[in-house]
């Protein structure tokens, strides 16, 4: 795990390490800048046309031999905790122990190259000792495929959550942080796993008690004027996974999304603040039977409000559309955020922190409140 969160980055193409920089910025990751006699013996590697402030741009010319130099000499500084190199259609990142590859191919020349770097981060101040470098997905180790990504911001965040794991490994043992808004004992009550011997399986007479311990339990019985949740469908639902969890004991995590019943989702409609979102959605989600998405931006608004009659309206918003919900609650009496956008890649796009809105009770029928949403950008 790397002790801290500088990171060396070797391109030799400009704009791969420029995303490279960003991605690093934006996830709270310090971009080392070679300075003393790192970069005096990076300047006699690099030609004039390059850069070796950080990122290190070596350009694309330069024989595999230089990068394989340029990359044992930032390994070699002390003040690099983890190194991304991207080189083409190679990416790598390089993480003490953890060594994540980017793409999928490279020249041979290039791997061989990499292959015989002589890299390794110093491991003072308690760093465990550097593993082996794998420097392509092509190599295998013995275990398998080493990882592989597609972007250099994939390979930030996977960087960023190992240096966050590796400052919490570093914490004092025994330490549990403090929630003061989580109730501890109800979160054991709700969490704890019964032995597994088909006896202690939750049952319908015990199933109060786990969604009763919780502290939010109230508000599924009403609030603010909204209807009570169906508790005998949460009550059919923990009675399903507490099965699912005995007779499959290999799972030990759960993700349950959370989706609308029948009934509603008869009278629902996908509601989109842009007309990107909604063809994406149109175009995407109709393998999985998602209903056509509509929205009132430029000229979307001119194909309808879809089901006019509907009273749930599932709004997909994106990150640089703040102050949107209060917008939405012009238009109806309950807006809840429900979902926050991202992506796998870990691209911060327009969409990155966006929202997904349950809106119900429309303060007017949905067709007469299809004009008001109307907007041109």
């Amino acid at each position: 795990m790397p002790e801290g969160r500088t990171i060396a980055i070797v391109s030799n193409v400009g704009s791969a390490g420029v995303l490279a920089v960003d991605a690093c910025t934006d996830l709270g990751l310090t971009v080392h800048r070679p300075h003393g006699l790192t970069s005096r013996r990076l300047r006699t590697l690099v030609p004039g046309t390059g850069a070796t402030g950080g990122p290190v741009d070596t350009t694309a010319p330069v024989p595999a031999e230089t990068v394989r130099q340029c990359l044992e000499l930032l390994a070699a500084d002390d003040e690099v905790d983890a190194m991304i190199l991207l080189v083409l259609v190679l990416v790598l990142v390089l993480v003490l122990v953890l060594v994540l590859v980017l793409a999928t191919a490279a020249t041979g020349d290039l791997v061989t190259a990499i292959q015989q770097a002589d890299i390794h981060i110093p491991a003072g101040r308690g760093r465990p000792r550097p593993a082996r470098i794998r420097p392509s997905a092509a190599v295998r180790s013995e275990s398998g495929a080493d990882p592989a990504y597609g972007y250099p911001e994939a390979a930030a965040t996977a960087i960023a959550r190992t240096a966050r794991y590796g400052a919490w490994r570093i914490q004092p043992r025994g330490h549990v942080p403090n929630f003061p808004d989580v109730g501890t004992e109800n979160a054991r009550t709700l969490m704890r796993v019964p032995p597994r011997d088909g006896r202690q399986r939750l049952d319908a007479a015990r199933t109060d008690q786990p969604i009763g311990s919780i502290r939010s339990a109230p508000l599924l019985h009403g609030y603010r004027g909204q209807s009570a949740a169906d508790l005998g469908a949460l009550r059919d639902l923990l009675l399903r996974a507490s099965r699912l969890a005995d007779d499959l004991p290999e799972v030990t995590e759960l993700d349950l999304n959370p989706s609308l019943p029948p009934a509603q989702r008869a009278h629902a409609v996908i509601y989109t603040a842009n007309y990107g979102e909604a063809g994406a959605i149109n175009e995407l989600g109709r393998a999985d039977g998602l209903p056509t998405a509509v929205s009132g931006h430029n000229t979307d608004w001119w194909w309808g409000p879809g089901n006019p009659r509907a009273t749930t309206v599932v709004v997909v918003a994106p990150g640089d559309a703040p102050g949107y919900k209060d917008y939405l609650s012009r238009f109806f009496t309950s807006v809840q955020t429900v979902a926050t956008l991202s992506n796998p890649a870990g691209i911060r796009n327009q969409e990155w922190d966006g929202h997904v809105y349950l809106c119900t009770g429309p303060k007017s029928p949905w067709a007469q409140l299809w004009p008001l949403l109307r907007r041109y950008s």
